[in-house]
């Protein structure tokens, strides 16, 4: 058992039994704001990250949705992306909890997209700065749902965010849209997947329980921020 995976079940552990605000202090101690993590309800718990910029790291990162969603962290995911949709036969694609559009916005994907998020004033940004005639976004709960029809389904860095329960219902809301494909970030540097609050962070690896998903159909590495984490690509039918 690595050490980061021993981190993750000391943190479910911890999270099980309450104690998980042991682990909030000592990160508050360190100067970490974690305030918007009692915002409210899941969406006052965004929209305090993006209005106080709780994800960004330094003067240097651009985007609000983290360092993830830098240009630079992004290159091989941008390259590859493209080429994948076209072999999935995908037509449309659904980019749940697509942020600001900070990286997206450099790629040529060739099929109609739609953006969601919680967030309504990165919607609304989003909409006003690059919405076009094949491009779309929508104020929208993915843990709520439904979601909006598309061939495939793109989660890049989101249920990382979210507690057990609500990871569940937006994957039971991808599953019922009709989609024919998940595209989605998955971390092979844990064994082992923590719960946590909504709105937190912990590596989370799709092929653990509780989601045990099958081996991806394809891999896109997408490691620049975090080694180990890639892109896979899913049958909806096998999850």
């Amino acid at each position: 058992m690595n050490k980061i995976t021993v981190r993750e079940v000391i943190r479910h552990g911890l999270h099980a039994t309450a104690f998980d605000r042991l682990l909030l202090r000592r990160r508050a101690a360190r100067g970490v704001d974690v305030g918007y993590l009692f915002a409210g309800s899941r969406r006052q718990v965004f929209e305090q990250i993006y209005r106080q910029g709780a994800w960004l790291k330094g003067e240097q990162q651009w985007s609000r949705s983290g360092a993830g969603s830098e240009i630079e962290a992004t290159g091989e995911l941008r390259a590859a992306l493209p080429g994948v949709l076209a072999r999935l036969g995908a037509r449309s694609l659904l980019d749940v909890g697509c942020g600001d559009f900070n990286w997206m916005r450099e790629v040529e994907l060739g099929v109609e997209y739609t953006g969601v998020d919680i967030v309504e004033s990165v919607i609304r940004a989003n909409t006003e700065s690059h919405a076009s005639p094949h491009r779309s976004f929508r104020c929208l709960d993915a843990v709520q749902g439904p979601l909006p029809r598309a061939d495939a389904v793109l989660c890049r860095e989101v249920l990382f965010h979210l507690s057990f329960a609500d990871a569940e219902r937006v994957l039971a809301n991808i599953r019922s849209c009709g989609a024919r494909h998940l595209i989605a970030t998955s971390d092979d540097a844990t064994g082992f997947n923590a719960d946590i609050r909504t709105g937190d962070f912990r590596l989370l690896n799709l092929r653990r329980r509780p989601f045990t998903f099958p081996a991806p159909l394809h891999r896109i590495a997408d490691d620049a921020v975090q080694p180990g984490r890639g892109i896979g690509v899913w049958r909806i039918e096998d999850i």
